[in-house]
């Protein structure tokens, strides 16, 4: 109940009676609010919790403050659906994904990206380890060929002279 002047019907000012009654404030506050919040094109999940307030309980449960995009994906993402609230969020975490997502999605991309790079070093090392094998067995089969023709123009020249003796 709230306590209020009634209008003087004279228009006088000082007229008016003081009166108990229920105020119709609340009421056009609370439509005016209604309509507000019905234009709100991205929804949040927060509640009455402010997003400072939301930001310091992730600080305390994860240890480390979260990016933008973290908090934004926090913060307009369904709990039970684990999906964006709406349009514009969904929109969001769309061109955020192409771009990079995130923090997490990044971190995981980029140990995709060292996993990978790491796989190529790995087949590259092992390449060049082939390639120096098969370096080391050339030059065993040249040496053998040499020492084998070698050994042929050996033969072949004591042959030449045996037959030039007789």
């Amino acid at each position: 109940m709230v306590k209020r002047r009634r209008e003087d019907p004279n228009g006088d000012e000082n007229g008016g009676k003081w009166v108990r009654g229920t105020s119709t404030l609340p009421k056009v506050i609370s439509e005016r609010n209604k309509r507000n919040r019905s234009k709100q094109i991205a929804k949040h999940t927060s509640g009455r919790k402010g997003f400072p307030e939301m930001r310091a309980q992730i600080i305390r449960e994860e240890g480390a403050p979260p990016s933008q995009g973290d908090f934004f994906v926090l913060s307009h993402t369904s709990r039970k659906t684990n999906d964006a609230l709406d349009g514009q969020s969904r929109d969001y975490f769309g061109s955020q994904a192409s771009s990079h997502g995130t923090t997490s999605d990044r971190v995981a991309e980029l140990e995709n990206e060292m996993a990978e790079m790491r796989t190529e070093e790995i087949a590259q090392e092992k390449e060049e380890e082939r390639q120096r094998e098969l370096d080391e067995i050339k030059r065993g089969f040249d040496a053998r060929y040499e020492a084998m023709e070698a050994r042929f123009m050996e033969t072949l020249m004591q042959r030449t002279s045996l037959s030039r003796m007789l």
